[in-house]
């Protein structure tokens, strides 16, 4: 009968298990499926919480001053509605207009870059003296070169055209960001309480830390995003403006469309620059009226000047060298980020860095001021030697801890059976 019991608690454990697996499995599913449902209401929503913390301080900022919060967040709005609409009505159009014209005129362009490339491969198999070497080296270049052409082809006005289609579905774009400034509206007034209230949610236990950690990182984050975005607005104001200039010298066109386009490409770290870069030469050589070839070098000269006074000047004042990431950790979390979700990978990658650093910093030892310390120039360089050594300490005391607990183990077990010649006894039997 006892052993009956025991098999009847067995098989209500195993269901009772299975049960709660099952309605775990289904709660899942269906949050999953929900979310896939409502994915660009939460993509929205999680903008305007963003932009509602980007702006955060500056709404502090004016309540030290007296202002009150809903006076603040009211002429934060009017800012936005009135630099909205500029960008509507004064930039929209003409950008509209060089896009399409870029679009239609672009065989033409890649024709003149093909009489530029024939004149740079006759120059560099005239001087290869060996004959066959020179004829299948031309040979491989126009291979490669009509590769190229032709996805260059296929692609590039395609995109073009598609920037054009939006661009002219401004009505949509507008209500959208009107919705988008509404969301960000209520967010502003309640982002405090919204940050108050998830840090309640962290467990008892493991509050203060996690508390620590996450008013850390948002601090810092918050302050990266806000020099990121400032400083490409920076960026491409200046492009625009700059090879706005150029155009007057040399008669280069879509100086506005290579400006307005280096600015969200800064954010992508060296590989949104190079992008750029390649744009400005392209069609400054292209479209230029007259010296094409100096014209396409004092673009590119330009566009590689503004992006370094962006690196130097300007993104270092507003976030500090507290966050900086190594280059390689930057290219490595391009290519990455690239890997797993494409071009927005791209976009995300250095964030999602910097908010590994911030976590591995609370955690691990770090050369210099700790992460708890205000010292924006101060670069925050995790010690990787200590913390190693901290690694090596944790195992050495847990090694010591098991055998501890081994030793402990042992002493508490019956003496082992006393071995003799003819094996192993008990003591009634030495005894006897």
């Amino acid at each position: 009968m006892a052993s009956s019991a025991v098999n009847s608690m067995t098989g209500r454990y195993w269901w009772q298990l299975v049960g709660a697996v099952t309605v775990g499995v289904l709660a899942a599913a269906a949050v999953l499926a929900v979310v896939t449902r409502i994915y660009h209401t939460l993509i929205l929503f999680g903008v305007g919480l963003l932009v509602a913390h980007l702006f955060d301080p500056i709404l502090d900022r004016l309540q030290e001053r007296g202002w009150s919060r809903l006076r603040a967040v009211w002429l934060l709005t009017l800012c936005a509605v009135l630099v909205l609409g500029i960008v509507v009505t004064a930039v929209v159009p003409p950008l509209v207009r060089q896009v399409q014209s870029a679009a239609d005129a672009f065989p033409v362009y890649v024709s003149r870059m093909d009489a530029l490339y024939s004149q740079a491969r006759d120059w560099i198999v005239a001087r290869i003296q060996n004959p066959d070497v020179a004829q299948d080296y031309a040979a491989t270049l126009d291979r490669e070169m009509a590769d190229f052409r032709s996805w260059l082809t296929a692609r590039f006005p395609a995109a073009l055209r598609w920037l054009s289609a939006q661009l002219m579905r401004s009505l949509g774009w507008l209500v959208l960001l009107a919705l988008l400034m509404v969301i960000s509206f209520h967010f502003l007034m309640v982002v405090d309480d919204f940050r108050a209230g998830v840090r309640n949610l962290l467990p008892e236990r493991a509050a203060p830390h996690l508390r620590a950690l996450s008013s850390q990182m948002t601090a810092l984050l918050g302050q990266y995003f806000r020099g990121l975005v400032t400083t490409a607005i920076f960026v491409g104001l200046a492009s625009a403006a700059a090879l706005g200039l150029v155009s007057l010298f040399f008669g280069t066109r879509y100086w506005l469309l290579i400006g307005l386009a280096h600015g969200p490409l800064y954010m992508v770290p060296w590989l949104g620059g190079a992008v750029a870069d390649v744009l400005a030469l392209f069609f400054g050589y292209t479209t230029a009226a007259q010296y094409p070839a100096a014209a396409a070098l004092v673009s590119l000269a330009v566009m590689v000047v503004i992006n370094q006074l962006g690196d130097i000047l300007i993104m270092p004042r507003i976030v500090g060298r507290r966050v900086g990431l190594h280059p390689l950790a930057v290219l490595f979390g391009i290519l990455a980020g690239y890997q797993l979700f494409g071009l927005a990978g791209t976009l995300v990658a250095t964030p999602m860095m910097v908010g590994v650093k911030i976590v591995l910093a609370h955690w691990l030892p770090v050369k210099g001021p700790s992460l708890a310390e205000k010292a924006p120039r101060a670069f925050l360089d995790i010690d990787l030697p200590a913390a190693v050594h901290q690694l090596g300490t944790a195992l050495a005391r847990l090694r010591e801890r098991l055998e501890h607990a081994v030793r402990s183990h042992a002493s508490t077990q019956p003496p082992d059976a006393v071995q003799t010649k003819d094996g192993p006894t008990d003591d009634s039997s030495e005894v006897a």
